[in-house]
């Protein structure tokens, strides 16, 4: 130690306080872990404690998973994301028919000014539901004309390409996951809302009486504590019969709303009047 600063000796080491850190720094996934093996890494996965999409909920007839996952990267060559706040709020509904519809909105506010911050060049990726169909994108209530990205580097970097003023979409799979990625800009000392509406791939069977629904949010690793709200409107004709705590109950539409510091999942239990 230099400057006569204070040295820990391996005994003076607060040690529970440490641990607690490491565990917090893990359940929050500000620290990942991978394995070679991949019996030793799905242990981790499963348990939430890596970057993996992993989802052991079973596919069953009355039951409808539902998913939810933000992934950010910052393009702009600068440390915008760190003056970044966000929230998201995702509105659901299921129609008559059973058909469930679906609106997630970002809304950004960038508090950085010059270097180390700047412009959030932010590729934003949207992950759902294996089969979910994108209906649109609004940008400030805009909406947006939709095009499928061009990502083939033979077309893009000819001479005489032209960036179209389409908003290019990209649509890939991942682990049994649908994702929707497409470029979004933030300047410096602004906001910007992006508003993303979809179709679940599933439909509610409600001619059954009871039929369950469950929805997980996976939490981007290395992101803070953004707020979360989320609603789901329901036909006249069904009641709610259990809900994980913390989910309000109203008439014919429940809400839940919390912090995402770790990947968070809860259950709504529906049968008919």
């Amino acid at each position: 130690c230099v400057n006569g600063c204070k040295a820990y000796s391996p005994i003076n080491i607060p040690y529970f306080s440490l641990l607690s850190e490491v565990l917090n720094s893990t359940y929050e996934k500000h620290v990942l872990f991978a394995f070679s093996s991949p019996t030793i890494h799905n242990v981790f996965a499963v348990n939430g404690f890596s970057s993996s999409l992993w989802d052991s909920r079973k596919e069953e007839k009355n039951n409808f998973n539902d998913f939810l996952g933000i992934s950010e990267a910052n393009f702009g060559g600068n440390k915008a994301n760190y003056f970044i706040q966000k929230t998201i709020e995702q509105n659901e509904k299921i129609d008559e028919s059973g058909i469930v519809s679906s609106t997630v909105t970002i809304s950004y506010v960038n508090k950085s000014n010059d270097w180390p911050g700047g412009d959030y060049k932010n590729y934003l990726r949207i992950i759902l539901p294996l089969g979910a169909k994108l209906l649109s994108v609004l940008v400030d209530g805009e909406k947006r004309n939709i095009a499928p990205a061009i990502t083939d580097p033979l077309i893009y970097e000819k001479e005489l390409f032209r960036v179209s003023e389409t908003l290019e979409v990209e649509t890939t799979e991942e682990i049994g996951k649908t994702v929707f990625g497409f470029l979004v800009e933030v300047p410096a000392k602004s906001k910007k809302t992006v508003a993303i509406s979809y179709l679940l791939p599933k439909k509610f069977l409600l001619e059954e009486s009871l039929f369950f629904y469950n929805h997980k949010i996976f939490k981007q690793p290395g992101t803070e504590n953004d707020s979360f709200k989320f609603s789901l409107l329901y036909p006249a004709r069904l009641k709610v019969l259990n809900a994980t705590y913390g989910v309000e109950k109203k008439e014919n539409k429940v809400v839940f709303e919390t912090t995402l510091l770790q990947d968070t999942e809860f259950s709504i239990d529906f049968s008919k009047k």
